[in-house]
């Protein structure tokens, strides 16, 4: 049986009901479902774009993971 629509993250397909998709932790930062996304562009660490709140301790520990940056998949190289 073939199927032919396009893979969509979280609507209730056929292809979704056969083979879903699931979130990853690149797909939370912005990456798109299609993952041919090889590198991003870096950008700051925005502590106020996260929907949760940082302690101090917290923060320093981020940046001191991300000296960098992190990933930005919206502007893709």
């Amino acid at each position: 049986m073939k199927i032919a629509e396009q893979q969509v993250y979280e609507l209730d397909t056929t292809c979704n009901q056969l083979y879903p998709a699931f979130s990853t932790s690149r797909m939370v930062a912005g990456e798109p479902l299609a993952n041919d996304v090889l590198k991003c562009e870096l950008k700051p660490i925005d502590l106020s774009l996260y929907k949760v709140r940082f302690t101090a301790t917290e923060a320093v520990q981020f940046k001191a993971l991300f000296p960098h940056g992190v990933c930005d998949y919206r502007s893709r190289e």
